[in-house]
C-alpha cells in the first residue's frame, strides 16, 4: 500500500470496516497498530472481507499474541502455507529475496514459537514445516 490515494474503502469491505468500528479495543494502541500491519500485508489491491480478518475480531477469548504476528513471522507463516513441507534453508532463501535479514538460527526460533502457538508442525529430519488448521486462520 504505497499509494497515497488509497482510501479505507479500497482496503476493506463495508462489513469489515463496521466490524473494526464495533470491536472492543481492549488492548492498547499496539493492538490497533498490529491490525493495521496485518491488513497492510494482506492487501493486494482489492478490499479485504471479514473472512480475511483474524478470528479474534469476531470471536471473544482469543489473545492477540496467538493471532497477531510481526512482519517476519507473518511472512514465514505465509510461506509455510504456500509451500507445504518447506524447510529452514528454503525459508532463508525466501527471506533474502524479500530483503529480510533472517538467518537460519533466527528462523529456527521463529518456527519454534509458531509451533508452540499451534500454528505449524515441524517435521522430523528433512520433512519441513506444515501449517496447522489454526495457523491457516491467522
Amino acid at each position: 500500500m504505497n499509494k497515497t490515494d488509497v482510501t479505507l474503502t479500497d482496503v476493506l469491505t463495508d462489513n469489515a470496516i463496521e466490524l473494526l468500528k464495533g470491536y472492543d479495543w481492549r488492548g492498547n494502541v499496539r493492538e490497533i497498530i498490529n491490525i493495521v500491519e496485518y491488513i497492510r500485508y494482506l492487501y493486494e489491491g482489492k478490499p479485504l472481507s471479514i473472512d480475511e480478518l483474524p478470528d479474534y475480531l469476531i470471536q471473544s477469548g482469543s489473545s492477540i499474541k496467538e493471532i497477531m504476528l510481526d512482519k517476519p513471522t507473518f511472512l514465514i507463516l505465509k510461506w509455510i502455507s504456500e509451500y507445504h513441507g518447506i524447510g529452514r534453508k528454503r525459508l532463508s532463501q525466501l527471506c533474502k529475496t524479500d530483503d529480510l535479514n533472517l538467518g537460519e538460527g533466527k528462523i529456527r526460533k521463529l518456527l519454534e514459537q509458531l509451533k508452540e502457538d499451534g500454528l505449524i508442525t515441524i517435521g522430523e529430519e528433512a520433512r519441513g514445516c506444515v501449517i496447522t488448521e489454526q495457523g491457516s486462520r491467522v
